[in-house]
C-alpha cells in the first residue's frame, strides 16, 4: 500500500505546496520588481543622454553661422533640454580660432564646441541607480565663417 494516500495526507501536502509557493513568491518578487524598475530607469537615462547629445550638437550647429553669439547656443540647448524636463544643466560654449580659445564668437572663429553636463539627481526619478553621476556630452562643429 505504498502508492495509496488518504485524504488527510493529501490535504497536508497541498498546504505544504501552498506554503512553498508563498515563500518562493516572497523571495522572487522583490528581485523581479527591482529588475523592472532598473530597466525603466536605465531606459530613461539612455533617453536623457541622447537628448543631451542632440542638444549639444544642435546648439553648436545653431551658432556656426555668421552673426551668432554664445548666448544663442545656451538658449537653444536650454530649450531642447526643457522638453524632457531637465532644468538644471551646465552649458559651456567654447569658440576656437587658430587652435586657441576665444572669449566670444567672431569672424575669426573656426570651430565651436558646446559641452553640456547634467547631474543625474536633477533628472533621475529615484536617484538610486544613478546617484552622484553626471551625464556629459559635447559637440564640436566647424563654422561657416572662413573666408569672410
Amino acid at each position: 500500500m505504498f502508492g495509496i494516500i488518504n485524504n488527510s495526507q493529501r490535504s497536508r501536502l497541498k498546504r505544504r505546496r501552498r506554503g512553498a509557493s508563498a515563500v518562493e513568491f516572497a523571495l522572487v518578487c522583490p528581485i523581479f520588481f527591482i529588475t523592472i524598475f532598473f530597466c525603466f530607469e536605465a531606459g530613461r537615462a539612455l533617453i536623457a543622454e541622447s537628448f543631451i547629445e542632440e542638444a549639444a550638437f544642435g546648439a553648436a550647429r545653431h551658432v556656426e553661422v555668421v552673426g551668432a553669439v554664445k548666448a544663442e547656443a545656451v538658449t537653444y540647448a536650454e530649450e531642447q533640454l526643457s522638453m524632457i524636463g531637465i532644468d538644471e544643466a551646465s552649458i559651456l560654449v567654447e569658440p576656437y580660432a587658430n587652435g586657441s580659445l576665444q572669449n566670444e564668437i567672431d569672424v575669426n572663429t573656426e570651430e565651436v564646441r558646446v559641452t553640456i553636463e547634467v547631474e543625474t539627481s536633477s533628472y533621475s526619478t529615484t536617484g538610486f541607480y544613478f546617484r552622484d553621476r553626471k551625464f556629459s556630452r559635447f559637440a564640436t562643429v566647424s563654422t561657416a565663417r572662413l573666408g569672410f
